[in-house]
């Protein structure tokens, strides 16, 4: 298992330099089920443009992938 992926799965290991709060709020909604980025934004209570911006960097780390337009979930690897 790719060492990023098993660090958002302990979240007790999760650095807080390493992920913002907003980005540990997503990656624990992902983990429950897929979401768009306009559903993480009302719910964190952000901006639609700063959840994509954050989901594009997430996407980069291969901690999460994009399954359809507009519709993100939780990356089992890298190699997703």
């Amino acid at each position: 298992m790719d060492e990023r992926y098993q660090l958002v799965m302990d979240r007790s290991e999760i650095d807080e330099e390493e992920f913002t709060e907003t980005e540990i709020g997503m990656l624990d909604m992902l983990e429950q089920g897929r979401c768009t980025p306009s559903y993480l934004a009302d719910e964190l209570d952000v901006s639609q443009e700063y959840v994509r911006g954050r989901l594009q960097d997430l996407k980069r780390l291969g901690l999460i992938k994009k399954v359809h337009r507009g519709l993100y979930e939780i990356s089992e690897g890298a190699d997703d």
